[in-house]
């Protein structure tokens, strides 16, 4: 470049293309070596430089121009600290994160990793985290990324799990008291087989229901709830039995177990205390009968070998709620909307026609059985009953 002879000012370099500046700035290192040629460019100056007369401009340009190296000079330190990656052996991945958030991953790998080596980008919309850095490093990210989600998706598993296993139940707790070689209206085994061969092992051969009760009520997960006490009445010969449950505890855990602690008493209508007593607790899964146990007494007028061996039995089904509502028949069809003036025009003109109650009792019924019906046909027991004298 030509310059003026006897001019004060040194020759100006050649300007650098705005491009391949930029691409040397994307090496860290080169950048920090053109602010320092910056810097040296513009304090090397000639000691005989005159920017003018002396007079107050010149000062004030040399101030601007003291107060641009000094801000350069600070830009370059903080580069030679900062955490830039060197772009030149970097490559860019992209990692789709189903579980976590972009965000929250990035946040995690910055406390885990620091900021050395690398450079992270959000995509929040397509929850995408974009990585920056040498192939060695980018691996690691991608690999801890990938553990992050899995547990993120596992946390997720957790948490919807013990919500639904939280949501509230409508539960039965069925109670039949059961004695050995009793008949009577109740004596129909209303009760599994596999229930009845089981209490054919702990000693009742026979056994007939004397009495059975329904208590619903709404419980929450691994929450224990008391039970209201519970009553059945029955009738032996001319005497008044009556049972009572009390002190009792339920709760459905984690599980869908239910954990049942309960207290059976048979008192006498004569009697002043007790003739019969029974506390246990039982697990078992939803819906499964429990056994709780079995009590000796003595029952008159019963078809057992040894009435005074005789035995009660008490066992104890919990199942969740259903709904006895009908529903609507298949071969059921919708009346059709008429309008009132006309149903009063046809009606002056016909006669109402004969309706017969019983037309469509047949598709009217409900045909589907529910899992446990203690009001099904009896099971014909082995043992037929005593036959009357």
């Amino acid at each position: 470049m030509e310059t003026r002879s006897g001019s004060p000012f040194a020759p100006r370099p050649q300007t650098i293309p705005r491009r391949p500046v930029m691409k040397h700035l994307a090496n860290k290192h080169t950048l920090v070596a053109l602010l320092s040629l910056a810097i040296v460019s513009a304090i090397s100056l000639p000691s005989h430089a005159q920017f003018g007369g002396g007079g107050a401009d010149d000062e004030e340009r040399l101030q601007k121009l003291e107060k641009k190296v000094h801000l350069l000079g600070k830009f370059m330190l903080d580069l030679k600290k900062s955490p830039l990656a060197d772009m030149q052996n970097s490559q860019v991945s992209v990692f789709r994160l189903q579980y976590i958030r972009a965000s929250s991953a990035a946040d995690t790998i910055s406390a885990l990793l620091g900021n050395e080596g690398f450079r992270l980008a959000i995509e929040e919309k397509s929850n995408q985290l974009i990585v920056s850095a040498p192939a060695e490093i980018s691996k690691a990210i991608g690999d801890l990324l990938q553990k992050i989600d899995a547990a993120s998706a596992q946390k997720n598993v957790s948490i919807a799990t013990s919500q639904k296993q939280a949501a509230p139940k409508n539960l039965q707790v069925h109670t039949f008291w059961l004695a050995d070689g009793l008949y009577g209206d109740l004596t129909g085994q209303r009760l599994p087989r596999s229930v009845i061969e089981a209490l054919n092992k702990i000693g009742m051969p026979n056994p007939g229901i004397v009495a059975q009760s329904t208590t619903s009520l709404i419980t929450k997960s691994i929450n224990d709830i008391s039970m209201s006490e519970n009553f059945m009445h029955a009738t032996f010969k001319d005497q008044g039995e009556h049972l009572f449950t009390s002190q009792n505890k339920l709760s459905l855990n984690k599980d869908q177990r239910i954990e049942l602690h309960v207290k059976i008493a048979i008192l006498k209508s004569t009697a002043k205390k007790n003739a019969c007593e029974l506390q246990g607790s039982v697990t078992s899964p939803l819906g499964h009968f429990m056994i709780l146990g079995t009590s000796n007494y003595v029952v008159e007028n019963s078809d057992a070998k040894n009435p005074a061996t005789s035995r009660f039995a008490f066992v104890i089904q919990v199942v969740e709620a259903s709904s006895f509502a009908p529903k609507r028949s298949s071969n059921s069809t919708r009346v059709p909307d008429i309008d009132p003036s006309e149903a009063v025009r046809s009606s002056k003109n016909t006669k109402d026609p004969e309706v017969n109650p019983f037309e469509n009792e047949r598709s009217s019924k409900i045909t589907e059985e529910s899992e446990f019906d203690p009001f099904a046909d009896p099971i014909q027991p082995n043992q037929k009953p005593p036959t009357k004298k």
